[in-house]
């Protein structure tokens, strides 16, 4: 008995490219090409070739978590596939070898007008402590940060109409630097104190937020200008509209956040608050605990998150820094968990001075680097 093949979701290509197609879409993959560089530590990604029928289009990304359906043989040449945000929520209905054809006839869609906006890659120097664990965010089991967050003030950047309002909301996990175009509603679950950078190049301020929707999580960080400009516009645990930056490939030396990408704060940039119905159906936090056993044997260069009860809390201390002479506040915290496994986790700046939990508290910790 021949194999039903579904049928094609017409200008799908078309509607992607113009960032109209209404999901999920039907397309073919023609064909994958396997991108790695050998010097790099990077993830492996597949560029993929897939068709509608009538255009098709060889500048797809697919997302790495889904990595799996073309290396156990489930996503192959001339598989058909449903798409449901740029190729991350995918679901093989056809596999190629009963497909067997490319289907219909179709044309480059590169000849169609497409925006792509260029990327600009910014580096920073961040200076690393020589202690053994050293902590990005501290967070109570309740889930309330030990933190206390700045006033809100009002916003000088163009605000958003109403009507941009009821555009279309992009899935934070469906954001690459082929698009030009989105728009996302997040909440700001992590925000960084500004700090000062200095390379080759010059010198320079920053800071950074965690951002999460119901698809996942992205870093965004504003450099100088943008700094100014955000730095009390956006506030731990409130929903944002955001469109307009930088988006490039992720630096996982400096976050444990799982995405590929990151976001950069442009002059394009525009941020508002959020007040609909739909903030109350985003998630407040997300962590990916390690177990203190498994610590030795994570990557060093990645963030991870960790969870365990505080035995013992050392007093806040005054250090020196060698390289710049700034005095530094550092409090020592001697946690274990579940595995028995001791471990001692150092706390710097404001972590470290408003840190006012006794006893023996559970605690979380976002973005941890272990040394």
């Amino acid at each position: 008995m021949a194999a039903v093949i579904p049928q094609l979701t017409e200008k799908a290509i078309e509607g992607m490219l113009n960032q109209e197609a209404k999901c999920p879409l039907v397309v073919q993959m023609v064909q994958y090409k396997k991108i790695s560089d050998p010097h790099s530590n990077q993830t492996t990604r597949y560029r993929l070739h897939i068709s509608d029928g009538r255009d098709s289009s060889g500048t797809c990304m697919l997302a790495t978590q889904r990595n799996e359906l073309i290396e156990n043989g489930t996503l192959d040449n001339l598989a058909i596939i449903k798409k449901f945000v740029v190729l991350v929520d995918l679901e093989v209905v056809a596999p190629g070898r009963t497909v067997g054809k490319v289907l219909g006839d179709p044309k480059n869609g590169s000849k169609m007008s497409m925006e792509i906006q260029s990327t600009i890659s910014q580096e920073c120097e961040v200076s690393k402590n020589s202690s053994s664990l050293t902590a990005s965010s501290t967070t109570k089991s309740d889930n309330n940060s030990t933190l206390t967050a700045s006033s809100a003030t009002k916003s000088h950047n163009s605000p958003i109409t109403q009507g941009e309002q009821q555009k279309i909301i992009f899935p934070i996990i469906s954001l690459s630097p082929y698009q030009s175009k989105w728009c996302i509603r997040a909440r700001v679950t992590r925000k960084t104190d500004i700090r000062n950078w200095s390379n080759k190049r010059g010198d320079g301020k920053l800071f950074s937020v965690d951002l999460m929707d119901e698809s996942g999580e992205i870093r965004a960080t504003a450099f100088n200008q943008e700094c100014d400009r955000f730095f009390s516009v956006l506030q731990p645990k409130q929903v944002y509209l955001i469109r307009g930056g930088i988006i490039k490939v992720a630096n996982r030396q400096f976050t444990s956040i799982n995405n590929d990408y990151e976001l950069a704060f442009s002059g394009e940039t525009q941020i508002e608050p959020c007040k609909d119905e739909s903030v109350y159906k985003l998630p407040s936090l997300l962590f990916r605990f390690v177990k203190f056993d498994k610590i030795p044997r994570t990557n060093r260069k990645q963030l991870i998150d960790i969870l365990g009860v505080v035995e013992k809390i050392g007093e806040l201390e005054h250090k020196v820094a060698r390289a710049s002479q700034r005095e530094l506040l550092k409090r020592d915290l001697f946690l274990v968990d579940d595995t028995k496994t001791a471990i001692t986790l150092t706390l710097w700046g404001n972590e470290a001075e408003n840190f006012k939990e006794q006893g023996h508290p559970i605690i979380a910790v976002k973005g941890v680097g272990y040394h």
